[in-house]
């Protein structure tokens, strides 16, 4: 999904799909869902100069690629997370998606 995402930023997405297509599709993917103002907050709490893809626009881009998969119904094993939550309230939903699904 990373792929399509980034890869889907400048090229169709349909083109990226088609070059992704023998990739396997992971059991589970887990999208911590996060609005763009809010991670770029973290990413400068965490660290200085901000790399290539951190700033808003191209944030807010990648955040409705992200949003827009992750509503497919085509796509299996999609689950989202509240990623504003706090971090003792993520971990235990990341381990429940996981157990659920066998893993």
């Amino acid at each position: 999904m990373s792929s399509w995402a980034y890869q889907s930023l400048d090229c169709a997405l349909s083109w990226v799909q088609q070059i992704n297509r023998h990739a396997p599709w992971p059991d589970l993917t887990l999208l911590l869902d996060v609005p763009a103002a809010v991670a770029l907050r973290r990413v400068a709490e965490r660290k200085g100069t901000p790399e290539i893809y951190e700033n808003l626009p191209m944030q807010e881009r990648l955040a409705e690629a992200y949003t827009a998969f992750a509503h497919d119904p085509a796509l299996e094993a999609v689950h989202r997370i509240d990623g504003t939550l706090e971090r003792e309230a993520i971990t235990p939903l990341l381990m429940e998606a996981c157990i659920a699904l066998g893993l």
